[in-house]
């Protein structure tokens, strides 16, 4: 994985030096029409700063499984056996967001197209969904599948009650930073000032895992299946042990990569200059990329058939793809001073 690290950044890097040399290594050439020797460029001669309002989506792929066993649970309670089915599944998030970014952008290069380096950051809040990536059942809370006027008089077994599964769940969390670094090359069309601008960046995000399992046991009629869950049944009276086991994980990850955006002025007001963009990235998760959380519980004998001491156990995964999409469009206010 480290290979395809470096090889993807190492490609993005040579990318923006290479344009750079290029053009500085024709510098002395005499240059054609389409390439003149001063250009249109806003605050050409000047350090560039701005601020800009940024709306976009990130995309990634997400895997996740859950699984749950039980030593004590079936007889002979010598290995442990399932509690609930195991189950894997996953989801391509996408997730929208929105925020502010930092760029300054140096004077034009005094060489063929006079390019512009630029270096920048931003800070934005993402607004995710909960997603499911796996589940069986339908986890909750374990209930009896009576209405009131039976819940007395009425057995139920164990395969009956509700609120039994397991699911994984993960949702992007609020807080999303990074960071840019590129060169600006400058292009008139249609009488309107544009910037190609390839780029290397990181970003930086986080997520959060839930996962959850539950299951009822009940004590067995006649030392037999079926079972009775009504503790208000008799003969019995029915035992009910509703098992329920929840934990809670985050990961913050880190990814690097190469982006291009298209810039397009659009007003002047004064020393301030505004400008539409709009572009995408492809990063590359850094690290580690799972999330592997447990919980168990144990319980007493109960003194019931079917309900002697039991030892439960559930574990869940999280697991991020190695690539990112990003994808935005923003508005930029830069000063570029008065001309």
């Amino acid at each position: 994985m480290q290979a395809r690290v470096n090889v993807l950044t190492l490609c993005c890097t040579l990318f923006v030096l290479q344009s750079a040399f290029a053009i500085a290594a024709n510098a002395d050439e005499t240059e054609s029409d389409w390439i003149p020797r001063t250009s249109e460029q806003s605050g050409r001669t000047r350090w560039v700063p701005s601020l800009a309002v940024v709306s976009g989506l990130t995309a990634q792929k997400w895997d996740g499984d859950t699984s749950a066993t039980c030593l004590g649970c079936d007889l002979p309670a010598t290995v442990p056996t399932a509690l609930r089915p195991s189950e894997s599944g996953n989801h391509t998030d996408v997730t929208p967001s929105v925020g502010g970014q930092f760029q300054l952008m140096t004077p034009e290069l005094p060489i063929p197209t006079r390019p512009r380096f630029f270096v920048g950051g931003d800070v934005g809040a993402a607004f995710g969904a909960d997603r499911i990536l796996a589940n069986e059942g339908n986890v909750g809370k374990i209930r009896s599948p009576l209405p009131a006027a039976s819940q007395g008089s009425v057995p139920f077994d164990e395969n009956g009650a509700l609120g039994q599964g397991s699911e994984v769940r993960a949702q992007f969390q609020t807080l999303l930073i990074g960071a840019e670094a590129g060169i600006a090359f400058p292009l008139k069309f249609l009488g309107r000032q544009f910037r190609v601008k390839p780029s290397v960046g990181w970003i930086r995000y986080q997520i959060e895992a839930n996962g959850a399992v539950s299951d009822a046991e009940c004590r067995l009629v006649g030392g037999t299946p079926p079972t009775n869950c009504n503790p208000n049944v008799l003969p019995g009276p029915g035992v009910l042990r509703a098992i329920e086991l929840s934990a809670t994980d985050s990961g913050t990850f880190d990814g690097v990569g190469g982006g291009l955006d298209l810039e397009m002025d659009v007003l002047r007001l004064g020393p301030l200059g505004g400008s539409l963009f709009l572009g995408g990235q492809v990063f590359d998760v850094l690290g580690p990329r799972k999330l592997e959380f447990h919980d168990g519980a144990s319980f007493p004998n109960s003194g019931f058939p079917g309900l002697g001491a039991a030892t439960t156990s559930a574990d869940w995964r999280v697991e991020v793809n190695e690539l990112m999409f990003r994808a935005g469009l923003g508005l930029r206010l830069s000063w570029v001073g008065y001309d």
